[in-house]
């Protein structure tokens, strides 16, 4: 009985299939166009948050010797708990 069915869902989605595509197609075109400028502009919005947000960010913490500090007091906070324990 189950291979019966099975046969069956293979046979409707087979000749039902390319007919939905057919009627869907043009939905589906639109929606593609939709997703590809959606994407470029988040693309282009994550390229100019690196360039112009992040690494500049990254650089001053750097050269003030900020990322060195927080390191170091991480380690701090790390040992101080391990002694806690």
């Amino acid at each position: 009985m189950n291979i019966i069915w099975i046969l069956s869902i293979i046979g409707l989605t087979i000749s039902v299939g390319p007919c939905c595509y057919k009627v869907c197609e043009p939905i589906l075109i639109q929606l593609r166009i939709l997703l590809n400028g959606c994407i470029l502009s988040i693309k282009e919005c994550l390229i100019y948050l690196i360039q112009k947000v992040l690494i500049p960010l990254i650089d001053l913490l750097n050269k003030s010797g900020l990322i060195e500090l927080s390191m170091y007091w991480l380690c701090f906070q790390l040992l101080t708990e391990g002694v806690k324990l």
